[in-house]
């Protein structure tokens, strides 16, 4: 059965997904404020950790949560570690200003900032992104 006009859940694009988390990347401690990650926000998965809800704050909590999976799902290695720097998402770089968070992944990676600015940060974020998308369509991973 359809869902009524009502009802309709728009499906966001990788690219809309991309684009907001590009935006979440550079404050994540500023999620709540993200008013302009409409893709992100209304993720099937997003609502379900904000438990159903539409107010801001608790689905800035579950867009929290299903990013941390996706960064969890790229790996304990360096790029994974990096990812995670970036994105603010561990002790060392939560609230850094995002200049700092980026030196803090290129030591990761062993490569200076430029180099990861020019070959690296772009690739990250579109792989926060696909893990992001992959967990809207097919779930977050499983254990191994």
């Amino acid at each position: 059965m359809d869902p009524s006009p009502s009802q309709h859940v728009t499906v966001a694009t990788i690219a809309e997904i991309l684009q907001d988390v590009k935006k979440v990347g550079v404050r994540p401690a500023q999620l709540g404020l993200c008013l302009g990650c409409h893709s992100l926000f209304q993720l099937r998965c997003v609502r379900e950790h904000a438990g159903g809800s539409s107010d801001l704050d608790r689905l800035a909590f579950g867009l929290e949560a299903v990013l941390k999976e996706a960064l969890d799902a790229l790996g304990d290695g360096p790029y994974g570690e990096a990812a995670r720097l970036l994105f603010g998402a561990v002790t060392d770089s939560r609230g850094r200003p995002l200049k700092r968070r980026r030196e803090l992944a290129t030591d990761k990676l062993g490569v200076m900032v430029a180099t990861f600015r020019e070959h690296y940060e772009d690739d990250v974020v579109l792989d926060v992104a696909a893990e992001v998308y992959r967990i809207e369509f097919l779930g977050p991973p499983r254990a191994a």
